[in-house]
């Protein structure tokens, strides 16, 4: 099945940051390993501003 034929499930993962503005790296890296173990793939991470959270969008095949 070509790329272009293909169908996708997407999942966005939302790390909320300390009050201090920091975020947890083994809280990160526990989502990625979970998020990962399940089959999804992430495509990108975004944050929006200073102590707004890390959202992570995830894909994979249907």
């Amino acid at each position: 099945m070509s790329d272009a034929s293909r169908r996708w499930d997407y999942r966005t993962v939302r790390i909320k940051p300390s009050l201090l503005g920091t975020f947890d790296t083994e809280a990160l890296d526990t989502a990625l390993q979970r998020e990962g173990r399940d089959g999804w793939e992430l495509v990108n991470a975004l944050q929006t501003g200073p102590l707004q959270p890390i959202l992570l969008f995830f894909k994979r095949p249907r």
